[in-house]
């Protein structure tokens, strides 16, 4: 779990360290009965907070900072449901990033294939805070 509140609220997500430069962090979580709509699959504001924390840690982490910046866009576009008992993870690549921005791109993906794609726009983390 992340330690985080809401995430650990809304999951529980999985931090899975990789292999890779480019892609040092993934998320995952295991799709419950309490993440799912009427329909037994999971429901898209879920999978929204799961891409906007996967993609914002993943940034962040590429672009070692130690905590992040607020996401300024999302912007998903829903595939394929994901049922009741899947396990999904997320992908993300950091297209650029400039003094102020960090621009990503990312998907969801389960036992079926890519569940969601995504972009996302955040603020790039200033310094922290002392204190």
């Amino acid at each position: 779990m992340l330690g985080d509140p809401f995430a650990d609220l809304a999951g529980p997500i999985h931090r899975l360290s990789m292999d890779s430069a480019a892609e040092p962090v993934r998320f995952g979580m295991l799709v419950e009965d309490r993440h799912c709509n009427r329909l037994g699959f999971c429901h898209g504001g879920l999978l929204a907070t799961f891409l906007d924390i996967a993609l914002g840690v993943g940034a962040i982490t590429v672009g070692h900072h130690d905590w992040g910046g607020p996401t300024i866009h999302l912007s998903i576009d829903y595939l394929q449901g994901a049922p009741k008992g899947d396990w999904i993870e997320s992908r993300f690549t950091l297209e650029h990033g400039t003094r102020s921005l960090l621009f990503v791109t990312g998907a969801v993906v389960g036992g079926a294939g890519r569940i969601a794609t995504c972009s996302a726009l955040f603020k790039q983390p200033r310094p922290r805070p002392a204190g």
